[in-house]
């Protein structure tokens, strides 16, 4: 295994060694140092991984249950009705509605080789920086599959224009079907922009889809809002926003804090995903949205996990001299509940609603 080291070299061909340079045509030029290899391996700063956090998991599900996970949902809303009765009338009956739902597992994995030879010759240990990479970029992934599977299929899409914020419903990032193997199958279409132009979000948009939310019950006592850095830029620059910030925290302001707004609490993402979100949106190319905030219903996306992430080896080839070191997962996620469910009683919910702006 060549691992892929960077070379940096020195001017005129000196290498990563300081020479002395005599006069021209003097020969050969002395070797006066050679550099030290520190020990300390510098690394940026990990993204704050925080799609995760947010999301609830399938607690009842594990190994020797097959491939999907079912759900009986019950649809009722709660809005049947009893009847005054005569003396020696009889009790009318009403149905419970109740529609199954599945969320499909996989599996999934990435792995590095190793050989003996690296291990033997390296200044460093190999396979101590494989595992450690390893953990790091299994929590990448796992939050990238949660927003691009699940996250970004909250299919309620609220697109501030110049004329509205129009509240779209039943449509994802792209167009695909949940549930199928439920035998109730759910479709979501693509959302587009094509035809749209765009507008700045204000704190009075933030306040829209908040009664938006109760109006379909999704919001719980402190939801959770994950937004990319223009939006916090487009709040900041909002004048409502400075005055419920003055009478309340004003410390937030030299905090550069978004904080708690209308029951709302704001996560920034710094991983650039939200970002990758734009650039697939229909029709939003060249960008002409920038601003994102995905608002996340109570209980609106699971994970299901049949077995958690692990680190192996495989067994070591040729005489023990090449192994691999990775990681095996069985897992899915998806939303719960679905604007796009006719069989749910209007207004249906949804595993959140996705805001765009300017």
């Amino acid at each position: 295994m060549a691992w892929d080291w960077d070379y940096i070299s020195s001017p005129a061909g000196q290498g990563e060694f300081t020479r002395f340079d005599g006069p021209a045509g003097s020969g050969r030029v002395p070797q006066l140092a050679y550099p030290e290899l520190s020990r300390e391996l510098l690394k940026r700063n990990k993204p704050d991984w925080i799609f995760r956090r947010y999301i609830n998991k399938v607690t009842d599900y594990g190994r020797g249950q097959g491939e999907y996970i079912l759900f009986n949902r019950f649809l009722n809303d709660y809005r049947e009705r009893w009847e005054v009765l005569d003396e020696f009338e009889a009790v009318p009956n009403r149905n419970i509605n109740v529609k199954r739902f599945s969320i499909k597992v996989e599996e999934r994995g990435i792995a590095f080789p190793l050989t003996e030879r690296l291990q033997l010759m390296a200044t460093f240990d190999p396979k101590a920086i494989i595992d450690q990479y390893l953990r790091d970029i299994v929590v990448a992934n796992i939050d990238q599959d949660i927003l691009f599977n699940s996250l970004v299929y909250s299919d309620i899409w609220a697109v501030k224009t110049t004329t509205a914020l129009d509240i779209r419903e039943g449509v994802g990032l792209t167009a695909k079907t949940f549930a199928s193997e439920s035998g109730a199958p759910i479709n979501v279409t693509a959302v587009s922009v094509a035809g749209d132009t765009p507008d700045d979000i204000t704190v009075r948009d933030i306040l829209k889809i908040k009664t938006e939310m109760i109006r379909r019950r999704m919001i719980k006592h402190s939801s959770a809002v994950i937004v990319n850095t223009t939006f916090v830029e487009k709040v900041f620059a909002d004048t409502s926003f400075w005055q419920i910030v003055a009478f309340s925290a004003p410390q937030r302001f030299e905090d550069g804090e978004l904080g708690t707004i209308f029951g709302f609490r704001f996560i920034v993402d710094n991983t650039g995903y939200l970002e990758t979100v734009l650039d697939n949106i229909n029709g939003n190319s060249p960008r002409k949205f920038n601003t994102i905030a995905m608002f996340l219903a109570e209980d609106g996306h699971r994970e299901a996990i049949a077995l958690p992430e692990n680190i192996r080896s495989d067994q070591p080839l040729e005489l023990g001299r090449f192994t691999r070191v990775g990681v095996i997962t069985y897992r899915g996620e998806s939303p719960i509940w679905f604007s796009a469910d006719s069989d749910i009683p209007a207004p249906r919910p949804s595993g959140g609603i996705v805001l765009l702006g300017k």
